[in-house]
C-alpha cells in the first residue's frame, strides 16, 4: 500500500474551471499535486494534470525533496519512485460524477472496488437485474476512469461491479453497441 496525500483546496472552494471533463459524466480536479514518503528518506511530489487527447492523467513534474536530517537523495533512490502507481491511487479521489447540469453529485455507500466508483447496493441491484441501461451506464462510468487511471478497463469493470472477467467483458461490448462507450 501506498503513503501519499492529495494537496487541493477544498472542494467548495473550487471553481468551475478548476475540474474538467474525462467523459460519461465524470469530472476530475484539472490539476493535482501528489505528496508521498513511501519511496525512501525523501519526499516525493508529482504535479498530475489530465491530458483531453490522451483521455488519462500524466505526470507534468516530479520533484524529490530531502528531509532536512535525510541523506542525500541518489539516482539508486529515485528509480524506486512508482510514479504511475502514486497516479493510479491517488487520483480517484478527485474525480467525481456530474449530473446534467454540470452539479457533483456526492454519493455514498459502501464501495465495492478500488475506484470507489460502484456502491454494494449498486452491485446488488445490477446482479440482480442484469445489463440494463443503468447497468451499463455505470459500466461506461467504470471503463471511462479505469482508462483515464491506465489501468486495464474491462480488468476495472470486473472487479468494481463483482463480476466474473468474461461476463465484464460481455457487459462492455453491449455498452459499446449502447454507444456509452467509444470503438
Amino acid at each position: 500500500m501506498l503513503d501519499w496525500s492529495v494537496e487541493h483546496v477544498a472542494l467548495n472552494l473550487l471553481k468551475d474551471d478548476d475540474f474538467v471533463p474525462i467523459g460519461a459524466d465524470l469530472v476530475a480536479i484539472k490539476t493535482i499535486d501528489i505528496h508521498s514518503h513511501a519511496f525512501g528518506d525523501f519526499e516525493t511530489i508529482v504535479n498530475v494534470r489530465f491530458n483531453h487527447d490522451k483521455a488519462m492523467f500524466e505526470a507534468q513534474e516530479v520533484t524529490a525533496r530531502k528531509y532536512a536530517d535525510g541523506p542525500e537523495i541518489t539516482s539508486a533512490m529515485l528509480r524506486k519512485v512508482r510514479i504511475q502507481d502514486l497516479i493510479g491511487a491517488a487520483t480517484p479521489s478527485c474525480v467525481y460524477l456530474s449530473d446534467s447540469t454540470g452539479a457533483l453529485i456526492n454519493r455514498e455507500g459502501i464501495w465495492t472496488g478500488p475506484l470507489r466508483l460502484v456502491t454494494s447496493y449498486d452491485v446488488e441491484e445490477y446482479h440482480r437485474t442484469g445489463p440494463t441501461d443503468e447497468a451499463l451506464d455505470w459500466v461506461s462510468k467504470v471503463y471511462t476512469l479505469a482508462r483515464a487511471l491506465r489501468l486495464p478497463p474491462a480488468k476495472a469493470v470486473a472487479e468494481e461491479m463483482l463480476l466474473p472477467e468474461r461476463t465484464a467483458s460481455n457487459w462492455i461490448s453491449r455498452a459499446r453497441q449502447a454507444q456509452l462507450l467509444d470503438s
